[in-house]
């Protein structure tokens, strides 16, 4: 089934707000998001809530994207990263349905099919921006939801082996510059 994303989801902008040396929400900004597409551990609440702001709170399976600059990517939002609201550099997409995963929505935003229509749809050249029409107005292929539990389930994996695979050439390179520092010390 094919659907334009403003019939499945609302899209709002996070909000700019002033942080502070202590807060009661994390205020996530592009940089708390990694090269895997994962919000970072451990973040610092920073951002004192207030009537005007506790409205923006995140909620669980909210689909941030990351629609200023180069890099747009896009994260589902979990509670057990704690309390946090979106910096307006990103969209936060609430889904209205059950019929669609946000995790398999974050994987087709992050698709690099998907990532050239949009970056062939932004605005402004420092930085390039994606508008909130261009986002509404996408075509999303959803699956039967089986269809997307494998793909989560897959993409989830591949992610696992990157890592790891990552990690096998760090130790791997610490391991050769033992070997080489200890041969020249004999």
């Amino acid at each position: 089934m094919q659907t334009k994303l403003n019939q499945i989801a609302s899209i709002q902008t996070g909000i700019y707000a002033k942080t502070s040396s202590q807060g009661d929400a994390i205020y996530l900004q592009s940089r708390h998001i990694n090269d895997a597409g994962q919000i970072g551990k451990n973040l610092q609440t920073d951002l004192a809530v207030d009537d005007k702001i506790s409205k923006f709170i995140l909620g669980e399976g909210d689909v941030l994207f990351s629609a200023k600059g180069n890099k747009n990517i896009s994260v589902v939002y979990e509670s057990s990263v704690g309390p946090a609201v979106a910096s307006s550099t990103f969209f936060v997409i609430r889904l209205k349905r059950q019929t669609i995963h946000p995790e398999y929505l974050s994987w087709f935003l992050n698709h690099p099919r998907t990532q050239k229509f949009l970056k062939s749809h932004a605005k402004g050249a420092s930085p390039p921006s994606i508008s909130i029409k261009t986002l509404y107005d996408l075509d999303i292929e959803i699956p039967d939801i089986i269809t997307q539990q494998e793909i989560v389930k897959i993409h989830s994996l591949r992610k696992m082996e990157q890592e790891l695979i990552q990690q096998i050439e760090a130790l791997k390179e610490q391991v050769m510059q033992y070997r080489l520092y200890h041969s020249t010390t004999k």
